[in-house]
């Protein structure tokens, strides 16, 4: 599945170079219909098989990345059969080519196969909060500092009422030249009719810019032109590096956590099945039921109540603890016995030759 998820990916790429897709239009088709079958038919089979897993249709069908995996077959299916019913050039059918965009849903389908994509989802789940905060913070400073700018540069803009026509015709030709960079040398900032600056002729169109800029990602279409302006302009930098800076670290923590944890399940894995020996079951839990009886107790005082809920707590990681270690000594006793068994093979073989 995901190398027919990298083919697929590949022929979503190459299929709008024009160039390619003259070349070698039969294999594109190939690609994506050979694609697309895979796709169904493990749609279907883990459709098929749902109940084994104890979900029922209906939930395997309306679980969130089912959902995307059907989404990203459909668009093929539907298209087909509408060119079957005679839809080859409409209008219909043109609208339908933009709902395809549906099947980059797709790339998505790793998320079920590779480990490092399903921790970084778990990372920004446990995030939330973080993100929150995060999103809240950006939308207050965009809100704060695209008014603050907006104002900053409308301050430097010219009074047209105090300007005569020639001096419109000519503030609008210097404004025109592009050598002076939005600034006329005798009229000062290049603001609209509105007496709004060139560059954010309203708070919304100043919010792209101090959401670029809070982001450190910086395009320069447009930058602040006044000093006032450019004060504002520094304040936001500053701003966008504290405000991002706290949540993020945030998120790299517990996709730290996170990975630390899969690491360790991995090596308790490979551990486990190391010391597997033939004919034995290993237990992580007591024989007896005294985890069962300890839970049900309900003690009235506090003190008591908590010791015993984090007494809970840590038992089974204490058992776990403790089966490790057996399992460890047995282990070791049996790579011992197996090297005495092998040393006294040894010396009876020279003996033997002797």
């Amino acid at each position: 599945i995901i190398t027919t998820i990298a083919f697929w990916v590949l022929v979503f790429v190459l299929e709008p170079d024009p160039a390619i897709a003259e070349a070698i239009p039969e294999v594109l088709q190939v690609l994506e219909v050979l694609c697309t079958i895979i796709f169904s038919l493990e749609y279907s089979t883990r459709l098929a098989v749902c109940d084994q897993g104890g979900i029922s249709a209906r939930q395997f069908i309306f679980a969130p990345m089912n959902v995307l995996d059907l989404l990203a077959i459909l668009p093929f299916y539907v298209e087909l059969l509408l060119r079957k019913a005679g839809f080859q050039d409409t209008p219909v059918l043109r609208a339908f080519r933009v709902v395809r965009l549906i099947r980059v849903v797709r790339v998505l389908k790793l998320g079920r196969y590779a480990s490092g994509i399903r921790l970084t989802a778990q990372a920004l789940a446990a995030s939330s909060q973080a993100l929150s905060v995060l999103v809240f913070l950006l939308s207050m400073g965009a809100v704060l500092f695209s008014s603050a700018l907006f104002y900053a540069e409308r301050l430097s803009c010219p009074d047209r009422d105090d300007m005569t026509q020639g001096d419109l015709y000519a503030y609008a030709q210097e404004c025109a030249d592009s050598y002076n960079h939005g600034v006329s040398p005798r009229f000062g900032l290049c603001c609209t009719e509105f007496n709004a600056p060139n560059d954010f002729p309203s708070i919304t169109a100043a919010t792209w810019w101090t959401m670029v800029t809070m982001t450190s990602v910086g395009y320069g279409e447009v930058h602040p032109r006044t000093v006032l302006g450019k004060c504002v302009g520094s304040l936001v930098m500053l701003t966008g590096m504290v405000v991002i800076a706290l949540p993020v670290a945030i998120v790299g923590q517990n996709f730290q956590e996170l990975y630390e944890c899969h690491n360790m399940d991995m090596a308790r894995a490979a551990a486990n099945s190391r010391m597997q020996a033939p004919g034995r079951t290993w237990a992580l839990v007591p024989g007896s039921d005294i985890l069962r009886k300890l839970g049900q107790l309900r003690p009235t005082d506090p003190d008591v109540k908590d010791a015993l809920a984090s007494f809970l707590s840590a038992l089974p990681e204490v058992w776990e603890q403790r089966e490790q270690l057996m399992r460890e000594r047995r282990y070791g006793l049996q790579k011992q016995n197996d090297s005495t068994q092998r040393f006294s093979n040894l010396l009876q073989t020279m003996e033997a030759a002797r």
